[in-house]
């Protein structure tokens, strides 16, 4: 089981918080859960095709690891994803 911690989250300085593209506008956060599966398919101990999970807005990009990287993750868990950005964020 993978869980990663995603850029734009707290505790590591605002330019990790505020990345580049980011939530509804890219989506960077895939890059984190596509690095960290590469880094862990690397590793001898690795079991192929393992899973990964995500809460909130963090299933989002899990999600994404699934549909997109399905090489690297078998399974997936999402605790209580954000699906519709459209409620989430006020579009004017």
């Amino acid at each position: 089981m993978l869980s990663v911690n995603y850029r734009s989250g707290i505790g590591y300085g605002l330019d990790f918080r505020e990345a580049l593209h980011y939530g509804a506008q890219g989506a960077s956060e895939f890059n984190d859960v596509l690095g960290a599966g590469r880094t862990c398919a690397a590793a001898p101990t690795w079991t192929p095709r393992a899973s990964a999970c995500g809460a909130g807005r963090t299933a989002v990009p899990h999600g994404e690891g699934l549909a997109r990287a399905s090489d690297l993750f078998a399974a997936g868990v999402d605790l209580h994803g954000v699906h519709d950005w459209n409620i989430e964020i006020a579009t004017g």
